[in-house]
């Protein structure tokens, strides 16, 4: 689970295409805003990293061959928030046979993607942004 700019990903060797995502939320911590892709089955092979250019705002982009959105959700329907971090996810659709979320942040910043297993079969992706280096 480390902290960088750099592109990362998770679960690389799963061929699992995971079932739609159940709820996407957001929060805000002391040192990072959080970005939480609800799972109700396991997680397929997700990649996450910057794209575009250096000015601000910028976008994580967030691609899994797991559903990262519940069912219904549109292509460019957007989550805005009120955090001074994240300032918004939005639903891309497919891109390269992956479904695709942009995090908008105020600038390029240090971020982590993980994995929290359970209860039982439910699963999440958690993507933390810092709010600065």
């Amino acid at each position: 689970m480390a902290w960088g700019s750099q592109e990362k990903a998770i679960n690389l060797s799963s061929p699992v295409t995971g079932t739609p995502a159940t709820a996407l939320r957001t929060g805000h911590h002391a040192c990072y805003d959080r970005v939480v892709f609800e799972l109700n089955g396991r997680t397929g092979a997700t990649i996450a990293g910057y794209v575009g250019t250096a000015k601000s705002p910028q976008v994580i982009a967030v691609g899994s061959r797991t559903r990262l959105v519940p069912v219904g959700v549109k292509p460019g329907q957007a989550l805005p928030t009120s955090f001074t971090t994240v300032r918004g996810v939005v639903y891309a659709g497919k891109v390269d046979g992956l479904d695709a979320v942009g995090i908008v942040t105020r600038a390029r910043l240090p971020y982590r993607i993980f994995v929290v297993k359970g209860p039982g079969s439910h699963n999440r992706i958690v993507v933390d942004v810092a709010h600065r280096w």
